[in-house]
């Protein structure tokens, strides 16, 4: 998506090879001529030339002519350029990658949420476009979320809406997008539900942007959050898929709600719609998605775990009793228990759960680590052997062992000395193991605990350890 950044170095072009009219040198148009271009098809003649070039391998010297003409025009007339690529891709009988070229581009040119310098520059321009003008490309983006017949067209459609309502919304200025959004994710299309769900995501994933206040982003991201709670629990299964995307990035800038709201049933509501899809019977992709967007919602949620506290317990270690069948769930459901424990250590230790919220909930640390240690720890050591025992070089077996290993570490932070009896056991078993796996495993195992327990605890044990330890580094 950011190929309309950086376009390709060339090496200059023919003048043969432009459209018939444009000249051969860059800058030698009088200003005249820019703004007969954005009344004529010529516009049209450049973004075929440019996505023509893009879909080559390497790109073409007109390609790279084109993207210097397109910025020129770009440059010169702003709004005008919004607008012919707004009209472009809005077009139905044009190219669809032509179509999509004029989308990108008009998410470019907006381009609130530039990163680094050039993020206020970008966001200053926007903010001077005019009423009329934004009125207009905000109604273009919103009809075409819903264009029947091209998906790339709805996907630029649904980035353009996320950049334009990612300021204007926040601001008051585009209150229609949001109900607009949530009237299509209820659509029987699911093709056109999923992309208005997607660009909830998108919006989201634009902020923060400079001026905008946390209070106001908090409640655009509450009035938005609906809408994807209830994409969660009702739509069909690509649906379901945008919408865990769009809760994932919804929910940071949601949580916490202001002292006047009651936040506890909507958290639990949310956690329930995400929980249903966290099962075997959802399909694989769902279900990893389902579980990132669990593991987002624990903190933001974590006061009002109880009530759904067995269904979590149950879903995660469900999922990584499967490891060998789908590592990518597993290891997914793993960092679920990696983000809780993680959050239940900063809770223990008094200090603001990584930014993530207003700090420590009033109830502090419950102790859902510590309650789930005899069922999460053979869970885990399981899912670290399934991945010791994957082929060399195998990623998925890596990614078990990586998210096992991170999660052992952070689950002996919180228990501390209640996790080094069943760890050194099986530490010890697997160092007597001729299985290569079992022992790597154990070693593994053995590594990640050390920092959380006692010493006290430790010392005996890490004396009794020694010789096999030795014994497995020689091996």
């Amino acid at each position: 998506s950011s190929s309309a950044d950086a376009p390709p170095t060339g090496h200059g072009l023919p003048s043969r090879q432009l459209p018939s009219g444009w000249p051969a040198r860059r800058g030698s148009a009088p200003q005249r001529w820019l703004v007969a271009m954005l009344r004529t098809g010529h516009l049209r003649d450049l973004l075929h030339v440019a996505a023509a070039g893009a879909a080559g391998p390497h790109g073409t010297a007109g390609h790279v002519a084109a993207y210097e003409k397109l910025a020129e025009v770009e440059k010169h007339d702003v709004e005008g350029f919004m607008l012919a690529c707004a009209e472009l891709l809005a077009d139905r009988s044009g190219q669809p990658s032509t179509r999509q070229l004029a989308g990108l581009l008009l998410k470019n040119a907006i381009g609130t949420g530039a990163q680094g310098s050039r993020a206020r520059s970008k966001l200053a321009r926007w903010r001077a476009v005019s009423m009329g003008t934004r009125r207009r490309l905000h109604a273009a983006a919103v009809v075409l979320i819903v264009d029947p017949a091209d998906a790339g067209v709805r996907r630029a459609a649904s980035l353009c809406a996320a950049c334009m309502g990612a300021a204007d919304v926040p601001a008051g200025l585009w209150p229609e997008l949001l109900p607009a959004l949530a009237s299509v994710s209820v659509r029987a299309d699911a093709a056109q539900a999923s992309e208005a769900l997607q660009a909830l995501a998108f919006l989201a994933d634009e902020w923060p942007l400079p001026g905008l206040c946390e209070a106001v982003l908090a409640a655009t991201a509450r009035q938005a959050l609906p809408a994807a709670a209830r994409g969660l629990r009702e739509g069909q299964p690509g649906v379901r898929l945008a919408a865990a995307r769009a809760v994932q990035a919804l929910l940071p800038f949601a949580f916490p709600p202001t002292p006047q709201q009651e936040p506890a049933s909507e958290a639990v509501t949310l956690l329930g719609a995400v929980l249903e899809n966290c099962g075997p019977s959802a399909p694989a992709e769902l279900r990893e998605e389902a579980l990132r967007c669990l593991a987002s919602c624990i903190c933001d949620c974590y006061e009002h775990l109880t009530p759904v506290l067995d269904a979590l317990a149950h879903v995660c270690l469900e999922a990584m009793a499967g490891a060998s069948g789908n590592a990518a769930v597993a290891a997914q459901a793993v960092e679920v228990w990696s983000e809780l424990s993680e959050h239940e250590l900063e809770l223990l230790r008094g200090a603001p759960s990584g930014g993530r919220g207003a700090g420590a909930p009033a109830g502090g640390c419950r102790e859902v680590t510590r309650r789930a240690l005899p069922a999460l720890l053979p869970s885990l050591l399981k899912v670290l052997s399934e991945g010791c025992s994957a082929p060399e070089g195998d990623e998925a077996g890596e990614r078990l062992v990586d998210a096992a290993y991170a999660c052992l570490e952070s689950v002996a932070r919180v228990v501390a000395d209640a996790c080094v009896a069943p760890v050194v056991a099986f530490a010890e078993e697997g160092f007597n193991s001729p299985d290569s796996a079992r022992r790597r495993a154990a070693l593994l195992a053995f590594s990640a605990v050390q920092d959380g327990p006692t010493a006290q605890a430790m010392a005996p044990l890490v004396a009794a350890s020694l010789p096999r330890l030795l014994g497995a580094f020689r091996g």
